[in-house]
């Protein structure tokens, strides 16, 4: 108080001196406004611990007083302390007084008075003019989490005062008045949020939902999930006064979940969600990872969610097969699986997992040993091939009897070169494009001369153009009215009938030929090491054709072989339908090996258009 004890010493003491006289005490008001001006509301709402309140003080003085300054002094009711704090305060724009004090801040406002801007106001060289509603200054009243109850009233202490004076000297001539202000300001709790939407809902997993929480409050309270796990599929939208749950649920079940509204005062409410309807599920479905080419199933693994059993299904049947979770890999390429679970009354069907992974090529398994059978000089190897081709066809057999080999494309395989009266342990191998395989178990065998002329297998042999020979191995135990072994490609330089024998050939003997009537086939006969090849140059297709070797090496004896000529009869069924279409559409682009060769009809190296167009125009054919 400054600036006022200095203006009453210092106009009373010149009074006395001077003989000047004091004037009558003006008229002043004064009045508090919410805001950072005058003519506002005199209270204003609150939220514990939340935002500001910005407080301005006004004052009315009537004419012909001066304002020369001011003592402000704020203060709580009793038992009321630090209930807010003053964190800002600024004067108004007419009071410039380079005196003025303002307390240090920030400061609460307690029970006790507290000066918090004080001995401020106009020079004597300049005083505020008398009008209404001067703003005075502008506080900030920071609640504080202790302000929970309510009203609080803010006001003026009673050593707040006014200092006026009617001649404008501001005690130049003249002793200022002191008027006591007095003045209250209301501070009212904000009403707490209160929900108005029921605390339950219930929601399907089969259709799109939507629940609104509502919650009233001043001001409109923001509404959020403060706690629970809702199952995923929904949104949860706020805005004023309000939180929209939309979308259709993932799964089945009940949910307690908790919302919390928040206007400065908090409240909370339960809530329950149910869901009802089909529950989604999803598949785990592991990837087995790029498999070497084996006959050895590959065992899969897929769950779903719900616990019901996923069925597996192949995406591409001509590279792998599929039953129940065991994969039969056919050949190389990438194997893809589909797992699917379509669901029940409970769950909804899951979304599709299709896993891929590649069949990788590797050498062939080892082939099954036969019978050794003994010639003069050779032994003739008969073996099975194995079922484990590395997943590409097989190209070639080596025999080997101790040192010495020989190649073939199908069993037997004569090794020559041998001596007569030793034993040899002999063992085939197979060989793709990846390499050759393990080796066989042996089988022992003796060379010996003047073992009887035996017949160790009977081939039907055609050049596939720069491809070379694909031998057709023939059954010799049928007649020519039996189920006979069907050659499916054209005749074309006529059919070749290869007899392989067991010791090496010196002489041919004779060859003949008939059909299933009986009538003579025209053919011709040659040798070459164990081997007698006998050409028909020509026979009608769809014939039933009986060969008979006499007198092989001037040995006498007949061994005569059975085999059916019908042009396209890849499935060697002895008729030409739609198993040898679909079978040679399926195999045509890909390259021509002891898999397939059968279905190259027209010799050209590779299987094609030509072929499809010749199986087709041949379809309905039988074997007379």
């Amino acid at each position: 108080m400054k600036l006022t004890k200095i203006i009453r010493i210092a106009a009373l003491a010149f009074v006395a001196a001077m003989g000047f006289t004091s004037t009558a005490q003006a008229a002043v008001t004064a009045v508090f406004s919410v805001g950072a001006s005058c003519g506002g509301a005199t209270s204003a709402l609150f939220s514990p611990g939340g935002a500001p309140v910005q407080v301005s003080l006004c004052m009315t003085t009537t004419s012909p007083s001066t304002t020369c300054g001011h003592t402000i002094v704020l203060q709580a009711a009793a038992g009321e302390n630090g209930r807010f704090i003053v964190t800002s305060a600024a004067l108004g724009s007419n009071y410039s007084d380079p005196n003025s004090e303002v307390s240090q801040l920030p400061l609460a406002i307690n029970g006790t008075p507290n000066v918090i801007v004080a001995d401020f106001g106009g020079t004597s060289s300049a005083p505020v003019a008398s009008t209404a509603n001067q703003l005075l200054a502008t506080f900030t009243l920071a609640p504080q989490a202790n302000a929970t109850a309510g009203p609080y009233v803010i006001s003026l202490n009673s050593v707040s005062i006014a200092a006026v004076d009617a001649d404008g000297s501001c005690g130049a001539t003249t002793v200022p008045t002191e008027s006591a202000l007095t003045a209250s300001f209301t501070l009212n709790r904000n009403p707490a949020p209160a929900f108005t939407s029921l605390p339950a809902a219930t929601f399907s997993t089969t259709s799109s939902n939507n629940f609104t929480v509502t919650a009233t409050g001043s001001p409109a309270p923001t509404i959020s999930l403060s706690s629970g796990t809702p199952p995923t599929g929904l949104l949860f939208t706020p805005s004023s006064g309000q939180l929209v749950i939309s979308g259709t649920p993932s799964s089945t079940g009940t949910f307690p979940l908790v919302f919390t509204a928040n206007n400065g005062t908090s409240v909370t409410q339960n809530f329950t969600l149910t869901v009802g309807g089909q529950a989604s599920q999803t598949i785990a479905f592991s990837n087995p990872g790029a498999q070497s080419f084996s006959s050895t199933p590959v065992v899969l693994s897929a769950t779903a969610s719900s616990g019901l059993t996923v069925a597996l299904s192949t995406s591409t049947p001509s590279v792998c097969s599929i039953v129940g979770s065991n994969v039969t890999m056919l050949t190389l390429g990438t194997c893809t699986i589909a797992a699917n679970q379509s669901g029940n009354a409970s769950f909804l069907a899951a979304p599709q997992v299709t896993q891929s992974f590649g069949i990788v090529g590797t050498v062939p398994g080892a082939p099954t040993i036969g019978l050794g059978t003994p010639g003069d000089s050779q032994a003739i190897i008969a073996f099975t091939p194995p079922s484990a081709t590395g997943g590409t066809a097989i190209i070639s057999y080596t025999a080997t009897c101790g040192g010495i080999s020989a190649n073939g494309t199908s069993s037997p395989i004569t090794v020559p070169g041998l001596t007569n009266n030793t034993l040899y342990q002999c063992s085939v191998s197979a060989t793709n494009a990846l390499g050759t395989g393990a080796s066989s178990a042996t089988v022992g065998v003796t060379p010996a001369a003047g073992v009887a002329l035996v017949v160790q297998g009977v081939k039907s042999r055609k050049t596939h153009a720069a491809l070379g020979d694909f031998d057709l191995a023939i059954d010799t135990s049928q007649l020519i009215g039996g189920t006979l072994t069907t050659e499916p490609r054209n005749i074309g330089a006529g059919h070749l009938i290869v007899f392989q024998f067991n010791n090496p050939i010196t002489s041919a003997g004779t060859a003949s030929a008939v059909d299933q009537a009986a009538t003579n086939v025209p053919v011709t006969v040659a040798f070459a090491g164990s081997e007698v090849r006998v050409t028909i140059p020509t026979v009608a297709d769809k014939s039933r054709v009986t060969v008979t070797l006499s007198n092989v090496n001037g040995a006498g004896g007949t061994f005569p072989v059975s085999l059916g000529l019908l042009v396209a009869d890849a499935n060697n069924n002895r008729a030409v339908n739609s198993g040898d279409i679909i079978g040679t559409k399926a195999r045509s682009g890909n390259p021509l090996d002891q898999s397939n060769f059968r279905f190259d009809f027209n010799l050209n190296g590779a299987i094609n258009s030509g072929d499809i167009i010749g199986v087709k125009a041949r379809s309905g054919n039988v074997l007379n």
